[in-house]
């Protein structure tokens, strides 16, 4: 990637603050403003996920019946969504290496239990230990996609502050 042309650094070093009035809004878009758009993109997917868990089942567009395959398959989608998607989102943002599998997973665990208990509230639906199990069996894919898949292609990305670092660990080994 062609460095910045203000100042000829890396152009994921700079803020996107006012005060980096140096920097013109051309070029490639700030890591900053990608993990924006990650975050934007983890909160209205919880958003419609949270929304579609408490529609009382007379109103749902989707109607599935409880404790039933395709509810079952709903809920390993949903949630294997959702943890891809705060991984990916942790792994663009890059405060969270290392810790970033175990904290998606807390996360999971903690808002699928908080999802089937407060559903016993809404008209037409119930709490399940069953739909909590299948939250569980969709976050693991989840996890295991972006272990497979997600981090490698983010890594392999010249932009990616995975590969950033990686590629700064071994020239730092190399040079010494």
């Amino acid at each position: 990637m062609p460095p910045c042309a203000a100042c000829g650094h890396d152009i994921l070093e700079h803020s996107t603050t006012a005060a980096d009035s140096s920097h013109g809004a051309t070029g490639p878009m700030p890591k900053s403003k990608i993990a924006l758009l990650a975050v934007v993109v983890v909160g209205l997917y919880w958003l419609l996920l949270f929304v579609g868990t408490h529609l009382p089942l007379a109103f749902d567009p989707v109607p599935s019946r409880p404790n039933t395959n395709d509810d079952k398959i709903a809920h390993v989608l949903a949630f294997a969504g959702l943890a891809f998607l705060l991984c990916i989102a942790g792994a663009i943002d890059g405060r969270f290496r290392g810790r970033l599998v175990p904290y998606a997973l807390l996360i999971c665990v903690a808002y699928a239990a908080a999802d089937e208990w407060s559903q016993q509230f809404i008209p037409g639906r119930e709490s399940a230990s069953a739909d909590w199990i299948a939250d569980m069996l969709g976050t693991g894919i989840g996890l295991s996609a972006f272990l497979l898949v997600g981090e490698p292609l983010l890594a392999a990305l010249p932009r990616s502050p995975i590969g950033r670092k990686e590629s700064a660990g071994k020239a730092n080994a190399a040079s010494t």
